[in-house]
């Protein structure tokens, strides 16, 4: 929404002037674009459908990620929620699911050479309503030997690759 200058000129606006200038100082700073940031939110979300939750964020899940998921809201007509605490709070969060808990099932882990047949006993698995997390699936990769050979999609970044981790892992119940 803002870009780091930007978000510069409005924090020193907030701090001299206050939230109210602060918040006018933003919308005149986004208003020359707001025609080219209307077309790549609906890029953007082209595949949402409705019922879909649309997470938002900033790093510090203020009033612009409140901002931007009212008007994905409205102008979008898809549910949007901001992330409370940013992406900041996000990345606390994820570093932390991994935490073991006494109760949880115990973790099973699937190895075994290239070309044995891991990556469809996951699918499988996951077909008969296990919990499974399938490393390659989330990475568009098939590991070292064959890389993203028949794949559809590109590979995630690094850090979306993590994100995606933290959130199937979130999902998890911890007694199955």
């Amino acid at each position: 929404l803002l870009d780091d200058s930007q978000r510069a000129v409005v924090g020193a606006t907030y701090k001299q002037a206050g939230r109210d200038v602060a918040i006018a100082t933003g919308f005149d700073l986004v208003a020359p674009d707001a025609e080219e940031l209307v077309a790549r939110a609906e890029e953007t979300l082209r595949d949402a459908a409705p019922g879909d939750l649309v997470a938002v964020y900033c790093a510090r899940g203020g009033l612009r990620s409140n901002l931007v998921a009212r008007f994905i809201q409205e102008a979008l007509d898809l549910d949007a929620v901001a992330l409370h605490g940013g992406y900041r709070e996000w990345k606390a969060f994820a570093r932390d699911c991994y935490t073991p808990q006494p109760s949880a099932a115990p973790l099973v882990v699937i190895g075994g050479p290239t070309g044995s047949g891991k990556t469809e006993i996951v699918r499988e698995l996951g077909l008969l309503g296990e919990q499974v997390l399938d490393l390659e699936g989330i990475a568009h990769h098939y590991g070292s030997a064959f890389g993203a050979i028949g794949q559809q999609s590109a590979q995630p970044a690094s850090e979306q690759f993590a994100n995606i981790l933290a959130d199937q892992w979130w999902c998890f119940d911890t007694s199955r």
